[in-house]
């Protein structure tokens, strides 16, 4: 199958930044804006006020792709924003895929050009991620933000990988049931971490209309869900 563009939510820390930046949606419109140009509003950056009230010791820009459809990635267009004298950037990052729900660190990873950790006095920079192909259902460079104000910026966020054509997650459930409409509301339904996915009993499957996939098995969650804004613009990070 061809190598595609994979379609995605922004997936940030911050999803209402106090800086000069655009709304999280920017990373992911398909508009890379010029290298070398100071347009504050075609980026977003996770400035919320600097420490105490900043970022702090992490912060994580990604995607998670729509409908919880699962892709094999092996590729990452990162482009950094804006930078200023108080941030904008990683000082140390991990490329992390979400794989059955868990962050784990992608594997052989090779960034072209280097990332600098700091301010190296050009905006919107791209940077290429190229790593052993895995499946998973997002993406996102997690890591420290850089300056005394402690935040990053990000002007686009693109992955590339191959569509897999099966259940949006794999759980070791059968499931026959339509899209649950019980009681709960399906689209804003929150329940904690579950660490048992197996259903060997066939229990009672209840689904998120928005995701298309399962969120409870006989009352028993099976992972972090929630949805931000009535649009699903944004989904919120643990």
């Amino acid at each position: 199958m061809p190598d595609v563009l994979v379609p995605g939510t922004a997936y940030v820390r911050y999803p209402t930044p106090h800086g000069s930046g655009g709304p999280p949606s920017l990373i992911t419109n398909g508009v890379k804006p010029g290298i070398g140009t100071s347009d504050t509003s075609t980026q977003y950056d996770s400035f919320i006020g600097g420490p105490p009230a900043g970022a702090g010791d992490f912060d994580f820009i990604g995607i998670t792709f729509n409908g919880g459809s699962r892709y094999q990635v092996h590729r990452v267009l990162f482009q950094e924003g804006m930078q200023f004298p108080d941030g904008g950037w990683f000082d140390s990052f991990e490329l992390q895929l979400r794989v059955e729900g868990v962050w784990v660190a992608a594997k052989g990873v090779v960034v072209i050009p280097g990332y600098p950790f700091g301010d190296n006095g050009i905006t919107f920079e791209e940077y290429e991620f190229l790593f052993q192909s895995q499946l998973c259902d997002a993406v996102r460079l997690y890591g420290k933000p850089g300056g005394a104000a402690t935040f990053v910026s990000c002007g686009e966020f693109q992955v590339y990988g191959v569509f897999y054509p099966g259940q949006p997650m794999s759980i070791g459930v059968s499931i026959q049931e339509p899209p649950y409409s019980g009681p709960y509301d399906p689209l804003y339904y929150k329940n904690p971490p579950f660490a048992t996915q197996d259903n060997p009993r066939n229990d009672e499957v209840r689904w998120c209309e928005r995701c298309q996939r399962p969120v409870v098995v006989d009352n028993r969650p099976l992972f972090l869900h929630k949805h931000f804004r009535e649009d699903d613009s944004v989904e919120i990070g643990p």
